[in-house]
């Protein structure tokens, strides 16, 4: 380690910024203490300084933090769903009021769909969906609408692998999803039905960033006996204005990254 103070403290700062980087969720004082094996006035004393600077962040409400959007600035380090989840949380949270079903946010990572947010219903019978999760892009709402607008390439690369059955309703022949994915561009949403929990319907639409290109789905889900022929018109509908609503909430985000990114670049 070096030896010198001003070096010591930089090291420290950046052991402190990798271990936020390397963690899929937010860490507290006491965590970072911990594992920095250092006092805990200490850790606070970088995070403050980190903070004012913009390196390090904390969601509101939460007395946790993560990387901020400084380091997204200066080399595009923030993770993109922490981003996107950000500007879509309180619209999400309005759909589940909306709806009265559990809203999701999902993003491609790999060959799976990666919930990133969402926000349980209240109902006793519910979707219970956690973050961190990981899906097949074959199987439910989210995850299919993230297949059907990959790219052709990407897609078909997915196709050509086999596709596991989550439930007997999981779709695996690459033709009927080619086809699906058709149509899931065309009307700008899909409905899942039984494709990971029998009996449950999901409804997802894309989220596109200012450059068209998707980097995330949104969904809800809940049981057929909510999600009624009757009921499911309202739901899409709710759904995909929802949709259109985060992706302009994104790129306003995206706008302000970039303009600093640019202030940066031209001094």
């Amino acid at each position: 380690m070096p030896t010198s103070m001003g070096l010591e403290s930089w090291y420290r700062a950046t052991e402190l910024l990798g271990m936020l980087g390397e963690s899929p969720e937010a860490l507290g004082v006491a965590v970072l203490s911990e594992r920095l094996e250092l006092p805990k006035s200490t850790v606070a004393r970088y995070l403050s300084v980190l903070g004012e600077l913009g390196f390090v962040q904390q969601s509101p409400g939460d007395t946790r933090y993560r990387l901020g959007p400084t380091l997204y600035v200066l080399g595009r380090a923030v993770p993109l769903d922490t981003l996107v989840r950000d500007a879509a949380h309180p619209h999400l949270v309005a759909l589940t009021e909306r709806t009265g079903e559990t809203s999701m946010m999902v993003i491609v990572s790999g060959t799976d769909g990666l919930c990133v947010e969402k926000i349980e219903c209240t109902h006793a019978m519910r979707l219970t969906a956690r973050v961190g999760e990981r899906v097949p892009l074959h199987c439910g709402g989210s995850p299919r609408c993230l297949l059907a607008f990959l790219p052709d390439a990407e897609r078909e690369a997915y196709l050509a692998h086999p596709l596991e059955a989550r439930s007997s309703m999981t779709l695996t022949d690459p033709a009927a999803l080619r086809a699906e994915a058709v149509e899931t561009r065309a009307q700008g949403y899909v409905v899942s039905r039984g494709q990971l929990d029998e009996g449950m319907i999901s409804i997802a639409a894309p989220i596109w960033d200012g450059r068209d290109a998707v980097i995330a789905a949104i969904s809800i889900a809940g049981p057929e006996v909510r999600l009624t022929a009757e009921r499911l018109p309202e739901a899409v509908d709710a759904v995909c204005d929802t949709a259109a609503t985060i992706s302009r909430a994104w790129r306003g985000k995206q706008w302000e990254v970039d303009s600093r990114q640019s202030m940066v670049g031209s001094r």
